[in-house]
């Protein structure tokens, strides 16, 4: 047995041992394969079947606040589901650790220094933000390297929308999946058609025809919408079939399509990543951009204990360990009507300009005339 610890790791394994030709294997997370134990055993040794696993906390929360007259929106919810989450995981030990230290990563590339930006409101840091974003793919950087990450999802609709103004697409991570997509369902059914067909063209020729007859065109609608999702995603399959192999036809393309479907073997989208912080454990961007680092978003407003702060140190240390190469903070001045202070832990962290570390301060980023496409 293969184990790791993302569901999107445990497909890409799977998806290579079935090139590989290696049957028998099962490829799965650690708690697939804990999962998959404790339904094998539990009616051996307790003489009953096990208990069910929940298959939306939300909705459960969703019922548990109504049962004591609360009204939380959904993103209020995926925060609480989030961290219920990172406290279960957390298991916090007696030793505490202190405060968060950068150390340059020791790479073959030169690495550039972490920066802090300061923005007036939080709509400033977005479109902020946003202009980073597109400056860096206009540099030559793929959107797949990059990524956005925030504490609580409430933070990611004025993101998702100043990188739209950017012609920037997102995918939210831990959002509908790949082949869960109508348009990639749409897209397999259509190839599997065109399969038993009979046809003069050749494979990518008629990958490229049926795309085309679905919906695709040579140039990305304009983002931030239901219509570009798709076309990234029927893109993403064109991209599979530019690179497969020469004896590949629509049968056996569509068979591989299947096969990736059942192994949640997604393949790599062309777009820039959104995601909370609990969410992107485990991962990692060549570039990343952390946003909302003031009192109140991180450490999140709630945290009042030592222990609470302490987990929100943790936290904010597996979003600066996300990045790769690059690593941009931000924060806003205000929120609402309200003004907030730059967040604890960047004190923690220290910067070049004070001699106590090695973030570097920068000015806002202007935003941009020219789009991405």
């Amino acid at each position: 047995m293969a184990v790791t610890f993302t569901a999107k790791a445990a497909g890409e394994l799977r998806g290579r041992l079935r090139a590989l030709g290696v049957e028998g294997v099962a490829a799965r997370t650690f708690h697939a394969a804990a999962l998959a134990q404790l339904n094998f055993f539990w009616p051996t040794l307790a003489g009953a079947p096990a208990p069910s696993i929940i298959d939306n906390k939300v909705r459960l929360l969703g019922q548990a606040a109504d049962a004591i007259r609360l009204r939380p929106s959904t993103a209020t919810l995926r925060d609480i589901a989030a961290e219920i989450e990172w406290r279960k995981v957390s298991m916090v030990s007696i030793d505490r650790p202190g405060a968060l230290e950068l150390v340059p990563a020791r790479e073959q590339f030169t690495a550039e220094p972490p920066t802090v930006t300061a923005y007036d409101t939080e709509a400033e840091e977005a479109a902020g933000i946003a202009a980073g974003v597109a400056a860096r793919i206009a540099g030559g950087a793929s959107p797949a390297e990059i990524a956005v990450l925030y504490r609580a999802h409430a933070q990611s609709a004025v993101l998702q929308q100043a990188l739209a103004a950017e012609g920037i697409a997102t995918s939210v991570l831990g959002g509908t999946r790949f082949f869960a997509m109508p348009e990639v369902r749409q897209a397999i059914l259509a190839l599997r058609a065109a399969a038993v067909a009979p046809t003069e063209q050749g494979f990518l020729p008629g990958v490229r025809r049926v795309l085309r007859e679905l919906g695709l065109t040579e140039e990305p609608p304009a983002a931030g919408g239901a219509q570009r999702d798709g076309w990234e995603a029927r893109r993403a399959i064109l991209r599979l079939a530019e690179e497969a192999g020469p004896e590949t036809t629509l049968r056996s393309f569509s068979d591989e399509l299947m096969a990736r479907a059942k192994d949640q073997h997604e393949p790599t989208m062309r777009t820039v990543t959104l995601s909370t912080l609990h969410a992107a454990k485990g991962l990692e961007w060549p570039h990343v951009y952390l946003a909302g680092w003031a009192e109140g978003s991180l450490p999140i407003s709630y945290a009042t204990t030592f222990e609470a702060v302490d987990e929100e140190r943790r936290l904010a240390y597996v979003g600066v360990t996300r990045a790769a190469r690059t690593l941009e903070l931000s924060w806003a001045r205000t929120a609402g009507r309200g003004e907030r202070a730059p967040s604890r832990f960047l004190a923690e962290m220290g910067t070049t300009a004070r001699g106590t570390g090695i973030l570097r301060e920068t000015a806002p980023n202007a935003t941009r005339s020219r789009r991405p496409r």
